[in-house]
């Protein structure tokens, strides 16, 4: 009897002793961790016992992961913003939201929708559907429009790596209504992509583009002339409508300014949410009136720059820019209005 007790007690003592070893091992990883966790928040208290260190210590990293998300929010809030109203300072401005959002601006087409969320879904559930249904390739920004709920999504599809079939309209399944704007091909003309969204229609009309090519030939009498016709049109055009003919106004002037007059500050121009945000036709009739008419008319009696100063802008130019990633002789032709021949 006494030999098994023995035996018992024996094999009872190698057991706790296996235990705690193995105890021990496994409890390596814990002490790893809170070592890690030392390192981030702090020396610990030895009151404290290490579930509950290692517990405050997750409690804090997710409280930084939380500052960290709403920082990114807030860029991805001001890089959106700046792309749907299109007011940007200078190339080099595009150039950095580009880097920002690891897009090429120069090679892009853009195209903004207008989402209803229709099940209340919210913006973590839009995010998945649209990584869900998008090719790779499209990068995409979404910004919760203020007072409504829709949502605009930014498609950017960077031509160097697409092919056309990728270009097709996404389809969203019932749970969203979407409104789509048109491609545009410049950053700053994005906001007319945004316009068409929210209106969801377009303007055939075509004295816009003509007032582009009389600007771009400093035929300035001309761009009166098809300005006028554009007011004359807005009298008996639809509200929408009218809206998407000033935007495309103010864009061709603002590209005609940059071309021809680029020292001159343009942040004095209507943004689309002025423009969207305007009652009546007469208010489109008299801003055309009061603002966009003088404009043409101060390009009109503007210095004439001489080949010497487009010399030297041209070299400022190519010092300010040569760094950028998406540099080349045929973006520094556009910006100036000429050939790449001529350049």
């Amino acid at each position: 009897r006494y030999m098994w007790i023995g035996i018992i007690s024996a094999v009872t003592f190698i057991s706790i002793a296996i235990a705690v070893i193995v105890a021990k091992m496994n409890y390596r990883p814990i002490r790893d961790l809170k070592s890690q966790a030392q390192e981030i928040y702090g020396s610990s208290d030895k009151r404290i016992d290490d579930y509950h260190y290692l517990s405050e210590t997750m409690e804090y990293m997710n409280h930084q992961n939380e500052l960290l998300q709403n920082s990114l929010d807030d860029i991805n809030e001001y890089v959106v913003f700046k792309i749907l109203t299109g007011q940007y300072s200078s190339d080099s401005e595009i150039n950095r939201i580009g880097q920002l959002i690891s897009v090429p601006m120069g090679s892009t087409l853009m195209r903004v929708l207008l989402v209803r969320d229709m099940k209340n879904r919210g913006y973590r559930a839009l995010y998945k559907t649209c990584l869900d249904i998008l090719p790779e390739k499209v990068h995409f920004l979404i910004r919760k429009e203020e007072h409504d709920d829709r949502y605009a999504i930014i498609l950017i599809y960077d031509l160097t790596s697409l092919g056309d079939t990728e270009l097709l309209l996404p389809e969203f399944d019932e749970s969203y209504k979407v409104a789509y704007g048109g491609l545009q091909k410049s950053a700053r003309w994005v906001a007319l992509s945004y316009a068409e969204a929210y209106f969801n229609m377009t303007s055939v009309f075509e004295e816009p583009s003509s007032l582009a090519s009389a600007l771009l030939t400093e035929g300035f009498d001309s761009a009166k002339y098809h300005l006028e016709k554009c007011i004359e049109y807005i009298e008996t055009a639809s509200l929408p409508e009218s809206i998407l003919i000033c935007l495309k106004v103010t864009l061709t002037i603002a590209d005609a300014y940059r071309k021809l007059s680029p020292e001159t500050n343009l942040f004095k121009l209507p943004d689309v949410m002025t423009l969207i945000a305007l009652k009546t036709r007469e208010q489109v009739i008299n801003l055309l009136q009061t603002e966009m008419m003088p404009l043409v008319d101060k390009l009109a009696v503007r210095e004439t720059h001489t080949y010497q100063d487009s010399f030297v802008e041209m070299k400022k130019y190519i010092k300010e820019h040569y760094r950028d990633i998406d540099f080349s002789f045929q973006q520094m032709a556009d910006s100036f209005g000429v050939s790449l021949t001529v350049l």
